[in-house]
């Protein structure tokens, strides 16, 4: 629970005086008086409303006043005894109750950690219902148009019209495998790195052959160009995993770019480390979804039109990190974006060849 500012202050002092009223008490009452000084748990049971710190700053307060009371009120020889075992059993008393606000502003913290965490899961799958939903109905709708099409010109249809009327449908057909593709490979990864196997590669072919490969499936007159002599011939990494993340990269900038954009791979290396850069001159992100572009699922808001499952991005991460590696995003809504993986040469610790 989180009280306004204002409350907090008004609680705060009034916590503060009712702990100085008490002591004043405890110095004017005398010493037979043996529930004074329990009073002080009120105090620190109120300082639930402030937090764990403030319930242990008002039981040393109150533990010092306590023992402080004791010269200012000293017992008589007749009630020495009780005296000193009623300090020690409220001072007991003061902290048992900062414990137990302790504990218990500890557990809400958890229980509100895990709602707040369930909450997320479920915006999540709303999101990836929203988006899977969007997605596969596009394609559908084609494959249903294609077909009602050639039903309907059945009888005066030439070769070519089935011919470019059947590689629609099959282009979403294909578009539909992507996306369960995509969503079954992220399943499978989890929240965790998938374990790679890494084996001896040229990251310098491996790199070309996925921007080849991601321009030829994109199609349309989108170039990709670059410059990756300075990569290294001979790198240790999953040469599956890799071709899938640069491809993946590629992929997005040559969709978020316009027609006859030019996507530019670069590549060297930099303190020990193999550096890809994938530059496009396409939409860009805006500065708020950027550090939200790994979850999975999560599409920014200016991708609207745009196909895709949300799913691209979070595998680049997980194969980045199950490298070793790091990757980052720079970009400027209208100007493109530039997405840089950084992959450590040799083997990632604690991975056996």
């Amino acid at each position: 629970m989180t009280l306004p500012v204002q409350a907090l202050r008004a609680l705060r002092a009034c916590n503060v005086a009712f702990i100085g009223g008490i002591f004043l008490l405890d110095a004017v009452t005398s010493a037979d008086n043996v529930s004074i000084c329990f009073a002080y748990a009120i105090p620190i049971v109120l300082g639930i409303l402030e937090g764990q710190r403030a319930a242990f700053w008002y039981a040393c307060a109150a533990t010092l006043l306590s023992v402080v009371g004791t010269f200012i009120q000293p017992p008589t020889n007749q009630i020495t005894a009780v005296f000193y075992a009623n300090r020690v059993i409220a001072i007991a008393t003061q902290w048992a109750m900062a414990l137990l606000v302790h504990y218990r502003l500890r557990a809400e913290e958890v229980l509100r950690r895990g709602l707040e965490e369930e909450r997320e899961k479920v915006d999540r799958q709303k999101r990836f219902i929203a988006m899977l939903s969007h997605e596969v109905k596009t394609p559908l709708t084609t494959i249903d148009g294609q077909a009602y099409r050639m039903g309907k010109l059945a009888s005066g249809i030439t070769p070519e019209d089935v011919a470019v009327r059947s590689g629609k449908i099959r282009d979403a057909v294909r578009r539909v495998n992507d996306i369960i593709e995509g969503v079954l490979l992220s399943s499978s990864v989890g929240t965790g790195e998938p374990a790679p196997a890494l084996g001896p590669l040229d990251l310098r072919l491996l790199v070309a052959d996925a921007a080849a490969q991601a321009r030829e499936a994109a199609g349309g007159d989108a170039a990709v160009t670059g410059d990756l002599a300075g990569l290294p011939e001979r790198f240790e990494g999953d040469g599956t995993l890799l071709s899938q993340l640069f491809g993946n990269l590629v992929s997005n900038a040559l969709k978020y770019s316009g027609p006859g954009a030019t996507v530019r791979v670069s590549g060297w290396t930099e303190e020990g480390h193999a550096v890809v850069a994938v530059a496009d001159e396409g939409i860009g992100i805006d500065a708020a979804d950027i550090p939200h572009l790994f979850n999975p699922y999560f599409r920014g808001g200016n991708s609207r039109g745009v196909s895709g499952a949300g799913i691209g991005l979070y595998l680049v991460d997980r194969y980045v990190a199950a490298h070793g590696g790091t990757v980052t995003v720079d970009s400027t809504p209208g100007a493109g974006t530039t997405v840089t993986v950084r992959l450590p040469l040799g083997r990632p610790a604690g991975e056996a060849p």
